[in-house]
């Protein structure tokens, strides 16, 4: 069976609500395909309210924000036709989904709060070393190449900065 007759079998039984024949043809390979009006089997189910096929494509990875030639997501079939318990599930997801988001931004948080942290810790070995510098003889020569090295690869990295 060719992968056109699998999406074409695939946005039937979304119709139809048969959620073992959806399952296996996902198994066979069967691709998230539309009909000729962009209607995507997610919006087929949400439109028929089949509640878990709805489910099954969704865990399967199915975007729930594909819009059709006329502009319409799966969630305006559901509301449509008066499926609130897919309008539910479908907005499940989108919470999930910001659920997902806000660790995500959480996590870049912490990552940034770790990195000045670091930042602080080098600073502060910068300074003991400096320090330890000026005690030896030629101390003052070694910190003012320190100092021109440092300020010439911060000019190199803000050349770099503003050329991107």
């Amino acid at each position: 069976m060719s992968l056109v007759d699998l999406g074409k079998r695939l946005l039937e039984a979304a119709r139809k609500g048969q959620d073992d024949e959806v399952r296996t043809l996902m198994a066979n390979g069967a691709p998230f395909t539309t009909d000729w009006l962009g209607t995507s089997p997610l919006h087929l189910a949400a439109q028929y309210g089949h509640y878990s096929t709805a489910e099954v494509l969704l865990r399967a990875g199915v975007s729930r924000d594909a819009r059709t030639k006329v502009d319409r997501t799966p969630l305006h079939m559901a509301a449509a036709d008066g499926h609130a318990h897919i309008v539910e599930l479908l907005g499940t997801e989108r919470e999930l989904l910001q659920q997902q988001l806000q660790e995500a931004n959480r996590r870049a948080q912490e990552y940034r709060n770790q990195l000045l942290k670091k930042e602080q810790e080098a600073e502060q070995y910068r300074l003991k070393l400096e320090a330890m510098a000026r005690q030896q003889p030629n101390g003052k020569e070694i910190i003012a190449r320190y100092n021109a090295w440092a300020q010439e690869g911060s000019q190199c990295n803000w050349k770099i900065q503003r050329q991107i």
